[in-house]
């Protein structure tokens, strides 16, 4: 029996469905934040789980007591996330065996994510399956992000 004959294509999340990367925003914000002596909130991951990047910039500055300038926060960030993306962050169990599958029985398989492009290829490159994949979308790139279908 062939599972894959009705699929013409497979469109796949990035974070937490290819790549076990749940906790490096969290790993990142407590270094982030011991690098400058203070203390992280109760209620920060609360909070800046729902926030993009820029916000939860400025919530830092005006809630942690963060001084950088918001370009530096997050570009600092950027650049943790980064190194861990291509070298640290590990694929969920099964997942590139899965891709492998597909690509065998002739299937497209896309990316849609939040993530952007020098998170998400230097990882699926290290993992070896970059080249397995024949579309890339960010929800940056559409004008509704996540919780609209437009990603996908």
């Amino acid at each position: 029996m062939n599972i894959f004959k009705d699929f013409d294509c497979v469109i796949f999340d990035f974070d937490g469905t290819l790549v076990d990367s749940i906790g490096v925003w969290k790993d990142i914000d407590i270094k982030f934040m011991a690098k400058r002596s203070l203390p992280i909130p109760d209620d920060f991951y609360a909070k800046v789980s729902v926030l993009n990047l820029w916000q939860a910039a400025e919530y830092v500055i005006d809630e942690c007591g963060v001084t950088d300038s918001p370009e530096d926060i997050v570009a600092e960030w950027l650049a943790m996330s980064e190194y861990e993306y291509a070298n640290n962050i590990e694929m969920i169990k099964g997942a590139k065996e899965f891709i492998f599958k597909l690509k065998e029985n002739g299937i497209k398989i896309c990316l849609a994510t939040a993530a952007g492009e020098s998170q998400y290829k230097p990882c699926l490159e290290h993992h070896g399956v970059y080249d397995m994949f024949d579309a890339f979308v960010t929800t940056n790139e559409v004008k509704r992000k996540k919780g609209y279908p437009d990603v996908y």
